[in-house]
């Protein structure tokens, strides 16, 4: 029998295990990158941080002018990811699952005004573990980790100077990949897709190019729901 979860999309497609040059104009960009990450690179893998690099430098791309480029923003967050029980339904038929983990979000924006932006975020909301029985069959070591990049439109509304609350929506372009132990055999699967993605949160500015966000995001994974909730400090 075909295991699958069809919360997020008919079925897990199986499959084996794997071992696991900008423009002058916008070189800013890049500097102003390299000065924000560089206390924390030894954290978060340089990929992340190149991934977003260029991410923005596409953002950019779309107003390729000196005021675009001085309205660009970078970031990176922690917190507290929440998937729902629902994401390991076709992996087990009985068990238990636990989608708490740490998220990560780093990202990149800019601003149209000071009541709009377009952002791009990678998003790892960590593992949702698993165990049980497949029909019977024990199943063990069972995790789910899902990945993607949230393209969003982000408003904010000032309080005063320093303080906002902000709202966003967007579409979360996602992928899940699930392994176990099933009756002592590897098992292996993914399934992807772009679905919606909204939010709210408070942002505050220490300094007219630092601040910090407390912000609540869902993420609609399928028909599975995967919340973060997080701290992040922009540059």
């Amino acid at each position: 029998m075909s295991r699958g979860i069809p919360e997020l999309g008919a079925y897990w497609d199986c499959k084996e295990k794997e071992s696991a040059t900008p423009t002058s104009n916008l070189m800013q960009i890049f500097r102003k990158w390299e000065v924000f990450m560089n206390e924390i690179s030894k954290f978060i893998p340089h990929c992340f941080s190149r991934l977003v690099a260029i991410l923005l430098l596409c953002v950019v791309g779309v107003f390729p002018t000196a005021q675009a480029q001085q309205n660009a923003y970078i970031g990176v967050g922690f917190g507290q990811s929440d998937v729902d029980d629902s994401a390991a339904d076709g992996l087990i038929t009985s068990g238990t699952v636990d989608g708490e983990d740490s998220g990560l979000k780093i990202f990149g924006g800019l601003e149209l005004n000071k009541n709009l932006s377009l952002e791009i975020s990678y998003i790892d909301l960590g593992e949702t573990t698993y165990s049980g029985s497949f029909f019977g069959t024990p199943v063990t070591n069972g995790k789910i980790e899902i990945t993607g990049l949230n393209f969003g439109i982000v408003g904010m509304l000032p309080v005063n100077p320093s303080l906002s609350v902000l709202g966003r929506v967007g579409f979360f372009v996602w992928d899940a990949d699930a392994s176990d132990i099933t009756g002592g055999i590897p098992f292996s699967a993914s399934d992807d897709g772009t679905d919606l993605s909204f939010g709210f949160g408070v942002n505050y500015n220490f300094t007219k190019q630092i601040g910090a966000r407390a912000e609540w995001e869902r993420f609609d994974v399928a028909e599975v729901d995967a919340d973060l909730l997080s701290l992040t400090l922009g540059y």
